[in-house]
């Protein structure tokens, strides 16, 4: 992803360990996200779609260093999150995300 670019993850629909699928129920996942190969030091920020930026990241990471970490994010319209790159203003360096779910929460 490029400085500043946001996207929409679908989550709802991702299978979880042994063929079990994402139901309508679920509120929030569990995410081990991994910024590989950043340009430039930065953040990624991830939270719920069509809610405002937070001003947390949840992850930081510094140019060619690989760095993982897990986030609970509440799922937001139609099961999905956000992901946003932060970069220095004016950079035109990019870094790969990788998104694993490992776990979800229900509404009780």
């Amino acid at each position: 992803m490029k400085f500043g670019t946001a996207i929409g993850i679908l989550i709802a629909c991702v299978g979880i360990a042994m063929g079990a699928t994402m139901e309508g129920t679920n509120v929030a996942v569990v995410l081990n996200v991994t910024a590989v190969n950043p340009g430039a030091p930065g953040d990624y920020r991830l939270y719920p779609a069509d809610t405002s930026m937070p001003t947390a990241s949840a992850i930081n990471f510094a140019p060619g260093k690989t760095r993982a970490n897990n986030a609970i994010v509440s799922l937001g319209t139609g099961g999905r999150v956000t992901a946003r790159c932060d970069m220095p203003a004016g950079s035109t360096a990019s870094a790969h995300l990788v998104v694993d779910v490992s776990g979800y929460f229900r509404a009780p």
